[in-house]
């Protein structure tokens, strides 16, 4: 189903399917988690750097990829096209990013916010920063240490 909507994509903007394009299709749509750059780029090693770089400037133009931002840096991952709409959680510290999808009551608060602001919403990400369980159980173990 996502490679027929991946070749869909790229057939309406005149784009054909590579061998690298469809290597970091896959490798995208494989993984659960999103990936940075030199994650993908570690996944596609038979791939120059340049032509991965190029192939995520296609596909995030064109609606095939999302990227997280995380302060300066960011992950990749496939958009909503390919995937239930979601939100994240991501950690400050190790830079772990939880998937979550948000209560209908949010997004009717959300659809009130605009309509009052006179905003017609075409899109919408929600993202929560702060400390994942794990570093907070390392830092309340170093506390602990004397």
């Amino acid at each position: 189903m996502h490679n027929s909507k991946y070749l869909e994509s790229l057939k309406l903007n005149s784009l054909s399917n590579t061998a690298v394009r469809q290597l970091v299709f896959s490798v995208l749509s494989s993984n659960t988690q999103p990936l940075s750059m030199n994650e993908l780029i570690a996944f596609c090693n038979k791939v120059d750097r340049v032509s991965v770089y190029r192939t995520i400037d296609i596909f995030e133009k064109i609606g095939i990829v999302s990227r997280i931002n995380l302060g300066w840096k960011y992950k990749l991952e496939l958009s909503d096209n390919f995937k239930e709409h979601h939100h994240h959680l991501s950690c400050n510290v190790c830079g772990a990013i939880v998937d979550f999808e948000e209560p209908e009551t949010l997004n009717r608060e959300l659809e009130k916010i605009a309509l009052i602001k006179n905003f017609i919403v075409e899109q919408h990400a929600l993202e929560l920063r702060g400390t994942c369980i794990d570093c907070q159980i390392k830092q309340n173990t170093k506390q602990l240490l004397p």
